[in-house]
């Protein structure tokens, strides 16, 4: 849902302006320092974006938020992260970029999630658990500090869209080859020295980043074949199915 059907406030008027049957809000860059009570007599509220404020937590009230299902907190100094969260029975898209934190188990505890932003945060690891997301269609973990990706993300049927680019990855796990969904996947400025050989098993994948890993063990002719591609792109579904067929064919032709 785009913000631009959202109601945008300024502080001094957010009281008096927040209308209890408004479904759409937008509190961005107000410098809240805490969520406006009045925000949680909202009870028909489905998006509400509360990004680049000074939020460090969120209040047990928020669960009153039962209709909500777009929920935007990137850029916010969070000192832990919002248990409060897993009480939201509708919530299905979450953002939680650049707020500095690493992952959460109890993340893993909202299946009802079907979009999950946690790029620019401080992730080392994700935990196995994280296959419990098995509604997640779009995972995105650009720019943290992940150096592997659990093999228990096989299991994430519906998976479609997969960005981690600018970490520290040097491979896939083979489980990987069970992500039937997965149409898009991200995974440029890395440390792949070699293509992982399971990009030759997703069926269904339309679109491939790798470029900026150091790929200095397959041919330069190929590894400059995928640069000029995807200098090319634009947009991923389209675009980048350039990738995927000069990835694939070579995996074909090295792996016999």
């Amino acid at each position: 849902m785009g913000n631009e059907f959202c109601v945008v406030l300024s502080v001094d008027r957010i009281r008096e302006d927040l209308h209890p049957d408004e479904m759409d809000l937008n509190l961005t860059s107000k410098q809240l320092s805490k969520v406006p009570p009045a925000v949680f007599q909202m009870k028909q509220l489905e998006t509400l974006i509360l990004s680049a404020n000074r939020l460090t937590g969120l209040p047990d009230s928020f669960s009153e938020l039962e209709s909500l299902v777009t929920l935007e907190l990137e850029g916010n100094p969070f000192t832990e992260f919002p248990s409060v969260l897993t009480t939201l029975p509708n919530l299905q898209s979450l953002s939680f970029s650049n707020n500095g934190l690493g992952f959460p188990l109890e993340l893993t505890e909202m299946v009802s999630l079907t979009s999950l932003d946690m790029e620019g945060n401080n992730i080392e690891e994700l935990p196995i658990e994280i296959s419990n997301l098995k509604n997640l269609r779009t995972l995105e973990l650009y720019g943290n500090n992940l150096t592997s990706l659990p093999p228990s993300m096989g299991k994430m049927k519906q998976l479609e869209m997969l960005l981690v680019e600018c970490n520290q990855l040097t491979s896939l796990p083979d489980e990987f080859a069970d992500l039937s969904s997965l149409e898009v996947l991200e995974i440029r400025q890395n440390l792949f020295e070699i293509i992982p050989p399971v990009l030759g098993q997703l069926p269904n994948l339309k679109a491939l980043a790798i470029s900026g890993n150091p790929l200095g063990r397959i041919p330069y002719t190929v590894s400059d074949e995928i640069t000029v591609a995807e200098r090319k792109s634009t947009v991923h579904k389209e675009v980048l199915e350039e990738v995927v067929a000069i990835v694939k064919r070579y995996l074909e032709t090295n792996l016999k």
